[in-house]
């Protein structure tokens, strides 16, 4: 499944990290058939600050997107403080971004 499609709760959630407006966006996913190799993943995660790719079974993981203090601060403003649910977030800027990070993994 794509991003888009899992998680039916809520799509994301905020993640602190070493402060007030360091957080993350965590995107559960399911894929039927992984584009890249475990080690591949890691490599690219491990290569870059902007996402960090999480396996927590076969073919699911947490797609981390570390946010930028104005992306967290535009969150917060708009009420997703804790959770952001799929359609509200199809509806920011911030999905562009999401969309990349697919497109990475």
């Amino acid at each position: 499944k794509a991003c888009e499609e899992v998680a039916q709760e809520g799509f994301g959630n905020l993640v602190p990290r070493d402060g007030d407006r360091d957080e993350s966006l965590g995107l559960p996913f399911e894929l039927e058939e992984a584009k890249l190799s475990l080690a591949a993943t890691a490599a690219l995660s491990m290569a870059q600050r902007r996402y960090l790719l999480s396996w927590t079974g076969p073919g699911r993981g947490v797609l981390q997107l570390r946010l930028t203090a104005e992306e967290a601060l535009a969150l917060d403003e708009q009420g997703h403080s804790e959770t952001v649910e799929i359609a509200e977030l199809q509806q920011l800027t911030l999905w562009q971004e999401v969309l990349e990070a697919c497109k990475v993994f």
